[in-house]
């Protein structure tokens, strides 16, 4: 899926597509420059953990792997196009 992943829209894209791209979701106020928020990661992937619980049909030996990694790096400098 295309951007706009959010914890309350998770399951709508999740039950469409296999993954979806998560980028400002996870920055703090959701704004790009800012750091990664722990806190909004853990509600992400909570509510796709569930909604991959719930999804799973009973019988399929392969578990739903969800993996989460937090860049901590700081965003790049900006850089006057001039």
């Amino acid at each position: 899926m295309n951007t706009g992943a959010r914890a309350h829209n998770i399951a709508e894209q999740l039950s469409i597509a296999d993954g979806a791209i998560v980028g400002t979701t996870f920055k703090r106020d959701g704004i790009l420059e800012n750091e990664v928020a722990a806190e909004r990661v853990t509600e992400l992937i909570s509510a796709a953990q569930e909604f991959r619980r719930i999804a799973k049909s009973p019988g399929d030996d392969e578990q739903p792997i969800i993996t989460r990694r937090i860049a901590r790096a700081s965003p790049p400098p900006h850089r006057d196009p001039t």
